[in-house]
């Protein structure tokens, strides 16, 4: 226990947030201030939010992330009652809300304003849920509750004013995008290749597809291709990642294949294929895929990712293997002018994940994005109470590769990192039950790495009761990196060296500078995303979730049919 009682640390909190100055309050385990280190996880995080006070306590070398009831009076005195009354996260209405980047016209197809800083709903997806989502410079895709795909941008026609329907009838679930090309993955592990160009869509040669029961065929209404890996019996692609040039494939059996993904022929080692190139490549198609051989001793590979010129495999026993472009030292080890890239999956020494020498870390997630790699390691934490100390399982978010916006989260603006830094604001996080009187460590749900910047979604206690009155409480979100075109959702064009709060999807960010600033804002409200909730939409009465989104200097949050 806390010197002071925790739950009576968070009622002053409660009372004083209610009175627009909130208590920035972060505590060692004797009661006394914390360290400068510490605080600066607290100061943005500490808000009334949906139904709940939040604040972030030091607990050791962790941080406690505490929760109580509001002290607002009246019959409906939840704050959450009050915020749900305005829906400022949208949950109650499914849909697609984006922000930043428009110059390519994937935010507001119909607009020709170059910077969103509002999130914005696109209209056509109102009462939708998606499968998945991703968003580029300037084209996007969308795969409807169907299987179907949608896409809009210029790059796919500068005539577009709404998403329209391209390839149908697949089943797809999943789908990425090179600078070029959509990738497709259906749910019986087809890989679908389709040029983003609608122009190159009815242009180029049209597969022949089935019709009445297999009695017929016909050609497709747009040209595509159907990538073919040399699968074992049974085996079949479970994941895609693509970057600018490559695409990696997983498969159900753990291994791992890469393709060339756009006309510009990968030369950065991110194919994974010791001296592949455009002139010694074998014969067949240039986006034959190829099996990656990995070094002797791994396990079997369990994720993939990939940035634009790098690739990133984990595999069951936790550990990390990168090939590609380091320039900026996104593949885990420091740049070298005369190793500056991988043509092999090499493995990062798990060393580089530690923070105590003694530990044998297990690398738990990976995402890559841009010219970054993120690594979630679980970790054990030492927790000092009044009745002694006792280890707790938590984890430790590190990141590798170019800083310059700060986009490592490490609270630095570093022009390039090899070893993987930790992520303070991230690591070792707990939360405070009041209801049970008890600690329990906050996993980090998931990242999600853009080119520039990146947000990670909070698996703290989340609640939700679109129907009922109650609390209602969502996933914490925080963004870090570069903000150039307000991607960030702070309604400013300011970048962020460490994970922060941002603003709700449905509030006016013009009002922060009569406001007194987003700080301000941020103390009272914040962005939550709804866990998996059961609620009816196009689909049928199914589980939704909002997933977060991190693109081309551009942000989004989905409606996503679990």
């Amino acid at each position: 226990m806390l010197g002071r009682p925790v739950h009576q640390i968070i009622q002053t909190s409660a009372r004083r947030a209610c009175g627009a100055s909130p208590l920035k309050r972060n505590l060692h385990t004797n009661g006394t201030p914390a360290s400068k280190t510490s605080r600066s996880w607290a100061s943005p995080a500490l808000a009334l939010t949906t139904g709940a006070t939040f604040a972030y306590l030091a607990f050791g070398n962790s941080t406690l992330h505490a929760e109580a009831k509001s002290l607002l009076p009246g019959k409906n005195s939840s704050v959450v009652n009050l915020e749900d009354a305005k829906d400022l996260n949208g949950w109650t209405e499914p849909g697609v809300y984006l922000w930043g980047d428009n110059r390519g016209r994937v935010i507001a197809p119909e607009s020709s304003d170059i910077c969103i800083r509002n999130p914005r709903r696109i209209s056509f997806f109102d009462g939708k849920v998606l499968r998945d989502l991703r968003i580029g410079v300037a084209a996007a895709v969308a795969v409807s509750a169907s299987g179907d795909i949608y896409q809009w941008g210029v790059d796919y026609d500068s005539e577009a004013k709404a998403p329209e329907l391209t390839l149908k009838g697949k089943n797809i679930e999943r789908v990425e995008m090179s600078t070029d090309t959509i990738f497709a993955l259906s749910k019986d592990g087809m890989v679908y290749s389709v040029p983003i160009s609608r122009k190159e869509q009815l242009e180029g040669k049209k597969p022949k597809e089935s019709a009445l029961f297999g009695l017929s065929s016909t050609s497709s209404p747009i040209s595509y291709r159907i990538l073919q890996p040399a699968l074992g019996f049974g085996e079949k692609v479970s994941g895609i990642a693509a970057g600018d040039s490559h695409l990696v494939l997983l498969t159900s059996a753990g291994n791992v294949f890469t393709a060339a993904a756009s006309a510009d022929y990968p030369t950065r080692g991110q194919l994974g294929i010791k001296s592949l190139t455009w002139a010694t490549r074998p014969p067949g198609p240039f986006d034959m895929c190829h099996r990656v051989e990995l070094p002797k001793g791994s396990s079997k590979i369990v994720q993939i990712a990939a940035g634009d010129l790098h690739s990133v495999l984990l595999d069951s026993e936790g550990k990390v293997y990168t090939f590609g472009d380091n320039t900026f030292g996104q593949c885990g080890f420091d740049a070298d002018l005369d190793k500056d890239s991988f043509e092999t999956p090499t493995r990062i020494p798990s060393k580089y994940f530690t923070s105590a020498k003694d530990q044998d870390p297990h690398v738990r997630k990976i995402s890559a994005g841009g010219n970054n790699t993120f690594y979630i390691v679980d970790s054990d934490t030492t927790m000092s109470t009044r009745r002694g100390s006792s280890n707790v399982e938590t984890e430790e978010v590190y990141a590798s590769g170019k800083g310059i916006w700060g986009n490592l989260g490490n609270g630095k603006w570093t022009h390039m990192q090899g070893h993987p830094t930790r992520i303070k604001a991230l690591s070792r996080l707990f939360e405070f039950d009041d209801a049970t009187n008890s600690t329990s460590p906050i996993r980090v749900a998931y990242l999600a790495a853009g080119k520039t910047h990146s947000a990670a979604v909070l698996s703290n206690k989340s609640h939700a009761n679109l129907t009922e009155e109650g609390t209602n409480i969502g996933s914490d979100v925080l963004f870090w990196g570069a903000n150039q075109t307000a991607q960030l959702g702070n309604g400013k064009k300011n970048n962020f060296s460490s994970p922060q709060n941002v603003l709700p999807l449905r509030y006016d960010r013009s009002k922060i500078d009569i406001l007194g600033g987003p700080d301000t804002l941020i103390e009272t409200k914040r962005l939550q995303v709804m866990p998996p909730t059961r609620m009816k939409t196009d689909a049928g009465n199914v589980v939704v979730e909002q997933r977060v989104y991190c693109g081309a200097g551009v942000s989004a949050v989905y409606s996503k049919v679990k």
